[in-house]
């Protein structure tokens, strides 16, 4: 399977679990030298997602990060639209369809999913519900989560609207 194929199929996942992905957004998949960058870049202008995977990257660890990352294409987002919601969603969605885990040294990463992993249990169709009104995960607003989870504390649907990269 081509690593192209690869992230259409994760995108099919994605849809299935969260509804109709961002309309129209284009992708391509590029690989860095090995111990490079793994990271997606959003376009708007374009409407392009371009993956980039370090070229040693083997096995599910690289199963794991195209799941990671094709979650990006499915909702893009800049870096300055980032949000933890973004991450911990990606993060979450590459544990369910590959059962991987983000490195321990990536905090971040892992608190981002904690407290989208308790938003799901707590609501399940929330992330579904939310981007029926806002399909781009990275614009959704602190008051839209209390208004479709009202079980979630308000500080944690605050927590998931701060910008990912500070």
């Amino acid at each position: 399977m081509s690593d192209k194929d690869l992230v259409d199929d994760f995108l099919a996942q994605a849809e299935e679990l969260y509804g109709p992905r961002f309309p129209s957004v284009t992708f391509e998949v590029r690989e860095t030298p090995a111990n490079g960058a793994l990271d997606s870049n959003f376009n708007p202008a374009a409407n392009r997602v371009i993956i980039q995977i370090p070229a040693d990257r083997k096995g599910n660890d690289r199963m794991g990060a195209f799941a990671h990352e094709s979650f990006h294409v499915f909702s893009p987002a800049t870096p300055a639209e980032l949000k933890i919601l973004d991450e911990g969603l990606a993060t979450q969605f590459a544990f369910r369809v590959v059962h991987y885990h983000a490195p321990i040294n990536l905090w971040n990463y892992r608190a981002a999913w904690a407290v989208v992993d308790w938003l799901d249990h707590l609501c399940p169709n929330a992330v579904r519900e939310l981007r029926r009104a806002q399909p781009r995960v990275a614009l959704i607003e602190e008051n839209e989560i209390v208004r479709v989870c009202r079980e979630l504390p308000g500080r944690w649907a605050h927590f998931l609207v701060q910008r990912f990269y500070q």
